[in-house]
């Protein structure tokens, strides 16, 4: 429901009519505040002269600047200390210049709209949308920081084979995550390992003993509803080829509905069972034409001590159709907690 009333109130922005007393400013004024900083960035790239600096800033904004994180072709990720003690956070900071095209600066609004219109413990929220002259006048996210890294990363440094409680529970809290994300207009489009955050708890789960929470991040390639940010009509495909849904792959209208997402789950759990993605080859053109050939092979013909419910569970998040997949993320959650609990799942396991 929000997110219908924040595209309307977009909608009203973009008429430009007058928005004082909207109803969507008094309810929301945080993100209403977020959608006019950036309708208002993103209308002009900045000046030549306001381009991207390699120095690293003492502060942006009240947050101080202290190392440089990474960078690429949509702009910088500092590390910074929030003065205000709430600890150290993560700022992206935006390139708005006239190197940059109409869809990556969208991909830069999508992102802090998707992250402010979302409030969940599985979601990586942003902190503050702001502009300084630190930073040219482009626009910053402020994000919380992550010390324990994400879940490829995770994944890449483990030396055995990983137990299935801890994928079922690993699922679990990723599902719960998009299901928060559906319910609110907002598809992913982009979940894989990288993209999965672990944030270190000090009370463990009663099922799993998990030592994190983890949190989705990254909603630039997001489908948030409205024909302005959705990329379908442009002919791109959208997301990352090893777990990519048909769909996607095909560009088909389907590429923005809930059940990309839960493909993309099923590809997480099947790369987290078996030490390999479902769909892996040796190059792009390799994973899109075995994406488009069918199913994977069985997560038991690579690894056979995995239990046949969680298998079915993970093949059916794989299935070509997206009718024959979970209707819902919420389903999927649910029949991973029945795994755990030592439930039957709804599923009949895979012959």
């Amino acid at each position: 429901m929000k997110e219908l009333q924040a595209a309307a109130y977009e909608e009203s922005l973009d008429r430009g009519g007058s928005q004082v007393g909207h109803p969507f400013e008094e309810i929301y004024p945080e993100t209403a505040q977020t959608i006019r900083l950036l309708k208002g960035a993103f209308a002009e790239p900045l000046a030549d002269a306001e381009q991207n600096s390699v120095d690293l800033p003492a502060s942006i904004g009240r947050f101080q600047v202290q190392e440089l994180i990474g960078q690429g072709g949509m702009g910088v990720v500092y590390r910074a200390i929030d003065p205000d003690g709430q600890g150290p956070v993560a700022i992206k900071v935006s390139r708005c210049d006239a190197t940059i095209d109409r869809r990556v600066r969208r991909r830069i609004a999508r992102e802090a709209i998707a992250a402010s219109t979302l409030d969940h413990p599985g979601i990586v929220p942003v902190v503050e949308v702001g502009s300084s002259p630190e930073t040219g006048h482009a626009i910053y996210l402020v994000m919380d920081w992550c010390e324990a890294g994400d879940l490829g990363k995770w994944m890449r440094y483990q030396s055995k084979s990983i137990d299935c409680c801890t994928v079922a529970a690993i699922g679990t809290q990723i599902a719960q995550a998009a299901e928060h994300a559906h319910r609110n207009g907002i598809v992913h489009r982009d979940l894989k390992p990288a993209n999965i955050l672990l944030f270190p708890k000090h009370d463990t789960s009663a099922k799993t003993g998990l030592p994190w929470t983890l949190r989705i991040t990254d909603f630039g390639v997001s489908h948030l509803g409205d024909q302005e940010f959705s990329d379908t009509s442009s002919g791109l495909i959208v997301g990352t080829p090893l777990y990519m849904a048909p769909e996607q792959a095909m560009n088909l209208s389907s590429a923005t509905e809930p059940c990309v997402d839960i493909f993309a789950i099923g590809a997480i759990l099947y790369h987290l069972l078996t030490g390999e993605a479902p769909f892996a080859a040796d190059s792009y053109p390799g994973v899109l034409l075995r994406l488009q050939q069918g199913q994977p092979d069985p997560v038991s013909s690579i690894r056979p001590d995995v239990d046949k419910d969680l298998e079915a569970v993970c093949m059916k998040c794989l299935q070509a159709e997206p009718a024959n997949r979970y209707r819902s993320a919420a389903e999927l959650a649910a029949d991973l907690n029945r795994y755990l609990d030592g439930v039957s799942i709804t599923l009949r396991p895979v012959s």
